[in-house]
């Protein structure tokens, strides 16, 4: 026989409210906190994500899904008409500008369309596009740095070269877009007219030819920048278009932009989306730990409430309904309020990690329905599982069992012999604690959940060492090479002039120096090489390089490809701080000669591997004649500079004639990106040699000096730097220089980003597990009035029950402990020592500190709750309790 009695129950659910208000109160507070991990965790995904391709797609310099490129106008036409294609704009590169004021920054000059300079973040802040021929548009960057002001009418005198044809013409500047530093290179906007004229003087098809030839750069040819209907499938998009426009494979190169995420989301690594998936998890779980232990305390409270509506009829559905309609309107509560404050407390991060991470505020980030709908789904979600077993219980429970139940676990007793201690408050505080299992795993768990937290990340920001982190990306204090050399890795002109070492070496405070010298050989692999290098790609050695990259040192193995050998030579302070992965460096022994160091190689996953070992044989070649080097550059390029070999298999039959010299490997070591921020052709294997050595062996083809590093006295430090950035900007804008002090501000805020997100993290889930310690607390010794006051009637003391109270406390204090630094150990280990194996200025250095800072918090709280409670518990007589 069914009732329909939908709203009685609505109205009991209600009732049930009113009278538990501090258990509403502890249960929104924890739906409000569980809201907050969630929305703010959306909104700083949401809001980086935004920024991000905001700012990806300014470095791009585009905002476009795709771009199709050096298209002749023909096909410029064809691509143009697909119906694929949403809108569509284009620009045309004419040169480089070769100003010598622009020598520090690439400037390229161009005629864009208004459309195609507003999707590249161009648009004029001032004044307009260029309308007539002798007009441009420039960047705030370029003016400053010809010496112009920031006016509209000022005239700017251009030199560049377009296909071998020198030009050299005076402009008026009739716009003024804001330039961005964070860019390598400036883009100068000239007129449609002039830049026909220019470009007219090559015909299109030999641009063409040239281009496809490599003997430029796509000058005088169109730039297509497209959007498509949808930023999904851009690639794909962007291929079926030239397929359908009649174009073969691979006859019209095109880019996708990779700011937009949501075009690569199918093609998400696993391991990204495993991180997301834990922190999801991890929240889920902290929420969940805490309102489940708040209805499942509440349904405990409430059992004979419960008992007394299954004698009235109530079915099990209702009571289920009863409890779950609480947890919704309780929700409705709790989820608004998170939601707000997770909001605000997002849009306040987001652009300070953005700051912090890379040097500048994201765009204003408004409210998105996405975040809500979200942060309340994942919340509700994880409400409802939370009072689904509460619900249960309280559903299963039969009139007479309710009205008996006394909070203890079900499972079999063991039997126990009577013993002195029997009657002790500490043993009867222990048994206490796990008299209800299910509780105190819920407590233990949720608190230890924060403290793992707060380990693990105390543990990875202690880890970034700053000293090795300097090691790794500078030698010394100060270094100085030329633009090219930190700005374009190292390809240009790296050779720093002989004028400016000495400068910089006679100023005052100079401890020490030494500075760092490159030429560059021909290598062919002996066969202990080739096993070795086998090996280390079987092991995944080059397995997440690019495909291109890879082939050639598999290359090398199946068809003797020529490697490309860097051969080092440093002066002896830079030799002392080489980090020695193998062997032991004797530099006396080393200076001597017959000796290299090989230098491990590094791929895209910080995967070190060296090719030779000490004691290992290495034969290096050298030229002994001009005849020899020209008959070998002969051999690599045509008069015009370009690869003979296009297949990328070069001619070794000058390689094997030239003469070669046996060396014995005596160390391997690692270069930091300090002293090895060159570019060199793949495949490529290091070695150092002593400076007298490579001075030999590069008698001919010649040898660079790229770099000097100086030690500088503390006290004349800021003098140094002052002068060498007065000398790089003002008297050799060729040269740049990079310091120990910069490099430092640029560690801490990134450790600064770390902290933020991890504090963040872990104070939220440790307020939801005190949260949840103090609400057990609270309700385990107001269920307990009536066996408290039965235990003072038969004689037990207020000081000792109090004590009993405190010993509970205290022991959930010391289990926490336990688990938090046994899992907090494990947790860090699995994690964070694997880490340092990649990343080489990471330590793994574990510490349990942080949780020998939050126990005696937690001790204090675990005194003054029960005394507090107990004494207001205390204010209603025995009698009146023992009623209850």
């Amino acid at each position: 026989m069914r009732n329909n009695n939908q709203k009685a129950v609505k109205k009991l659910s209600k009732a049930s409210l009113r009278n538990s208000r501090m258990r509403n109160l502890f249960a929104v507070i924890a739906i409000a906190l569980t809201t907050i991990l969630f929305t703010t965790l959306f909104t700083l995904a949401m809001g980086l994500i935004s920024s991000m391709e905001k700012e990806i797609m300014r470095q791009v310099g585009t905002s476009a899904h795709a771009g199709y490129k050096d298209l002749t106008r023909a096909e410029y036409d064809k691509i143009r008409g697909n119906s694929r294609i949403k809108e569509i704009s284009y620009n045309i590169l004419v040169g480089m500008a070769a100003n010598g004021e622009l020598a520090k920054r690439q400037t390229e000059i161009r005629y864009g369309e208004p459309k195609d300079l507003e999707w590249g973040f161009r648009e004029p802040e001032e004044g307009t596009y260029p309308r007539n021929k002798k007009e441009i548009l420039a960047d705030t960057i370029v003016l400053e740095m010809m010496g112009i002001p920031r006016e509209l009418g000022q005239k700017i005198t251009l030199e560049f070269d377009y296909l071998g044809h020198k030009h050299r013409d005076t402009f008026t500047v009739s716009g003024i877009y804001q330039g961005d530093p964070m860019l390598g290179a400036s883009q100068i906007y000239l007129s449609k007219e002039y830049v026909e004229e220019v470009i007219a003087s090559v015909d299109e098809t030999d641009r063409k030819e040239m281009m496809r030839s490599g003997k430029s750069l796509g000058e005088g040819l169109i730039q297509a920048e497209v959007f498509f209907g949808s930023s999904r499938r851009i690639e794909e998009n962007a291929r079926t278009v030239l397929k359908e426009c009649g174009f073969e494979d691979n006859e019209i190169d095109f880019g996708v932009n990779w700011a937009y995420l949501s075009g690569k989301t199918e093609s998400a690594d696993a391991q990204t989306m495993l991180g997301v998936v834990f922190v999801l998890v991890l929240i889920g779980i902290t929420g969940y730990l805490v309102i489940y232990n708040i209805f499942q305390i509440s349904i405990v409270m409430d059992i004979r409430f419960y008992g007394l509506l299954k004698t009235l009829g109530a079915t099990r559905k209702q009571i289920r309904y009863l409890v779950r309609r609480q947890a919704l309107i309780l929700s409705a509560a709790g989820i608004p309020a998170g939601l707000i404050l997770g909001w605000l407390l997002g849009i306040k991060l987001t652009p300070v990690m953005l700051h912090l991470a890379s040097g500048v505020y994201g765009d204003g980030f408004t409210a998105s329905p996405v975040i809500f709908m979200g942060s309340a789904v994942f919340s509700l979600i994880t409400v409802l599982i939370s009072c689904r077993r509460p619900g249960k219980a309280a559903s299963c429970v039969s009139p007479v069992e309710a009205v008996k139940y006394v909070e203890c676990d079900k499972g079999k007793r063991k039997k126990q012999k009577a013993a002195s201690h029997r009657g002790k408050i500490g043993r009867m505080a222990l048994a206490n604690v796990f008299r209800y299992k299910k509780k105190a795993v819920v407590v233990i768990t949720s608190l230890s959940l924060g403290i793992i937290l707060l380990l693990t990340i105390y543990s990875a920001v202690r880890g970034f060492s700053i000293d090795k982190y300097m090691d790794e990306m500078i030698c010394g204090d100060l270094n100085i090479g030329t633009t090219d050399y930190f700005h374009n890795y190292g390809t240009g002109d790296i050779e720093l002039p002989e004028n400016f070492f000495d400068t910089v070496n006679k100023m005052d405070g100079i401890e020490e120096s030494g500075s760092a010298y490159i030429s560059f050989f021909p290598y062919l692999m002996d066969e202990t090489g080739k096993e070795r290098l086998r090996q280390g790609m079987e092991k995944g050695f080059l397995k997440d390089s690019a495909a291109g990259f890879r082939k050639t040192y598999e290359e090398v193995l199946t068809r003797d490809r020529i490697m490309t050998e860097r051969r080092f030579a440093f002066d002896p302070y830079i030799l002392r701080q080489l980090h020695v992965t193998e062997g032991e460096l004797d530099l006396e022994k080393f200076n001597e000669g017959g000796y290299v160091l090989a230098v491990a190689q590094m791929d895209i996953n910080n995967k070190n591997e060296s090719w030779y070992h000490p004691g290992d044989k290495v034969k290096l070649c050298r030229y002994d004649t001009r005849e020899q080097y020209d008959k070998r550059q002969e051999e690599l390029y045509d008069a015009y500079g370009n690869p003979v070999d296009t297949t990328g298999i070069v001619s070794d039959r000058g390689v094997r004639e030239l003469p070669w010299d046996e060396y014995e490997v005596m160390a391997v070591v690692e270069l930091g990106e300090g002293v090895a921020g060159l570019a060199a052709g793949a495949p490529e294997i290091s070695m150092i040699v002593p400076k007298k050595e490579l001075e030999r062996t590069a008698a001919v083809n010649g040898y660079q000096r790229y770099l000097a590093c100086f030690e500088i006295g503390e006290e004349h430090l800021d003098t140094a730097e002052a002068a060498v950035e007065k000398y790089t900007t003002q008297i050799n804008p060729q040269t740049d220089y990079r310091s120990r002090k910069e490099l430092k501000k640029e560690f801490m805020q990134m450790m600064e980003v770390l902290k933020l997100i991890g504090g963040a993290l872990c104070i939220v889930v440790g307020a939801v597990g005190m949260l949840n310690y103090v609400n057990s607390t609270l309700t385990g010794i107001i269920t307990r009035r009536k066996e408290l006051a039965m235990m003072k009637s038969i004689g037990m003391t207020d000081r000792q029950q109090q004590k009993m109270l405190i010993l509970e406390g205290l022991y959930y204090v010391i289990f926490i402990g336990l688990i938090s630094s046994a899992v907090g150990s494990l947790v860090s280990l699995l994690i964070l020592r694997p880490f340092g194996r990649t990343l080489r200025w990471f330590v793994y250095d574990f510490t349990l500190l942080p949780v020998a800072l939050v126990l005696p918090f937690m001790a204090i709280l675990a005194v003054a709750i029960p005394v507090l409670m107990y004494r207001r518990v205390n204010r209603i007589s025995i009698v009146e309790r023992l009623r209850e």
